[in-house]
């Protein structure tokens, strides 16, 4: 057996026996202690998970009484019920979410994340949070919440309540290389920029060298920290104030502005006079600024290294999109 192969039998070992190491050695004070006429839990008498990633086997849950057997879910339920509710709330635009403590069900007893809640809280979305900011206050908001539920289930003074389906309810699927794929003949440069903060990883489309046909083949190109750039529409005045940017590290002075280049829609160039990045057209003539870059089956480079690798000089490159 290679190292690869025992490592993944030890984590699907370690995953397998959770319950077992988690028997508890005390008989718990009610209403967690077991009556005498239900069926013995194996001496464990609560079960919590939170981003666990993993669907529990019958024979583990059947460790733990009906009623205790919580998971803490980070999105206002039924809405965002899967394995990635923080991410596709920040790819919907969500200006609003929260975290839920649930019961856990069986599989064959319902769908998953579809179990009665014992508390749910609300938290609002700030423009241009990224995942792992979100991750981290809903992180802090559920714990606070879960502690909140078993003070109120040991003074039996909390009762679950159904989730609504009537209305109907968005999913959270699990996210897949194809959540990175980008057009910026289709989507803005914010629409983009929020992909990006939604996953954190970098987005991906295909850029065809200048002389090649741009309606088939192309390469994947990797956009590492994509940053709107803030260009106004029209005639620049050169003599005009500083503007705001939201470039990470570049402060749009005006003359940076004026020499910025601003390609069509669904090219690409590289700024060496204003940005010193590669500024992409994007759809409603916006733009984006792009620091570094990953080409197909290629290193991570610096944008200027890799067009000047390109040997594109000052012609534009075209720029497709990915089918799903």
């Amino acid at each position: 057996m290679g190292r690869k192969s025992f490592n993944k039998y030890r984590m699907m070992l370690s995953a397998d026996q959770l319950i077992s190491s988690m028997v508890g050695c005390t008989q718990p004070p009610a209403p967690f202690a077991t009556l005498a006429d239900e069926p013995n839990p194996k001496s464990s008498h609560l079960l919590v998970t939170a981003s666990f990633g993993r669907i529990l086997r019958k024979r583990q849950l059947d460790s733990f009484l009906p009623g205790r057997r919580l998971n803490v879910h980070p999105s206002l339920l039924p809405h965002y019920r899967g394995p990635a509710p923080v991410q596709h709330a920040l790819l919907n635009g969500e200006r609003e979410t929260g975290v839920c403590v649930i019961e856990m069900l069986k599989i064959k007893d319902g769908a998953v994340d579809s179990g009665d809640i014992w508390g749910c809280e609300k938290a609002k979305i700030a423009d241009k949070t990224t995942f792992s900011q979100l991750r981290t206050v809903l992180g802090k908001q559920g714990g606070d919440l879960l502690v909140s539920v078993l003070r109120q289930m040991s003074r039996s003074t909390l009762e679950a309540r159904p989730q609504q389906f009537q209305q109907g309810f968005k999913l959270a699927p699990m996210i897949t290389a194809a959540n990175s794929f980008v057009d910026p003949k289709s989507q803005t440069a914010d629409q983009i920029a929020q992909i990006y903060r939604s996953l954190e990883k970098p987005v991906v489309l295909k850029f065809h060298k200048p002389g090649t046909n741009k309606d088939t083949g192309g390469t994947l190109l990797q956009l590492h920290q994509p940053q709107v750039l803030a260009l106004p529409k029209g005639p620049v005045d050169r003599t005009m104030a500083p503007l705001p940017s939201t470039t990470r590290g570049i402060e749009m002075t005006a003359e940076m502005t004026a020499n910025t280049p601003r390609p069509p829609v669904g090219f690409g160039i590289y700024d060496r006079k204003g940005t010193n990045s590669l500024i992409i057209g994007c759809r409603g003539d916006t733009y984006l600024s792009i620091r570094s870059v990953r080409q197909e089956n290629r290193t991570l480079l610096d944008a200027h290294e890799w067009w000047n690798g390109l040997n594109a000089g000052a012609n534009p490159i075209s720029l497709s999109g990915l089918a799903y």
